[in-house]
């Protein structure tokens, strides 16, 4: 059996703490800008939670069973349900596009 690589950390997001706080404001201008550029899209197109991209699989080998994930931008939730069928994870998705919601 092959042994897969550590992941890799980049230094500086773990080491630099220069930063205390993020700017008051920041996290709803970035949400606003987002939502702007999400309605300025075409939707995609509508797929059946079951249906499942090779991203999803790939996630799916490193979940380990019973995990809590919380998935951003969760689309219609099927790396959610593929998580919960296979691992028995529980998870909870946040979706900003209205057309994706469930």
């Amino acid at each position: 059996m092959t042994q897969r690589p550590p992941p890799r950390i980049d230094p500086h997001l773990v080491t630099d703490r220069s930063v205390d706080r993020l700017p008051r404001g920041i996290f709803d201008q970035r949400a606003a800008e987002l939502s702007k550029l999400l309605a300025s899209r075409p939707s995609a197109p509508d797929r059946p939670p079951e249906a499942t991209r090779w991203q999803d699989e790939v996630i799916a080998r490193d979940i380990p069973r019973g995990a809590r994930v919380l998935d951003l931008g969760c689309g219609n939730g099927g790396l959610l349900q593929l998580l919960r069928n296979r691992k028995q994870a529980v998870g909870y998705g946040v979706e900003l596009s209205p057309d994706l919601i469930m």
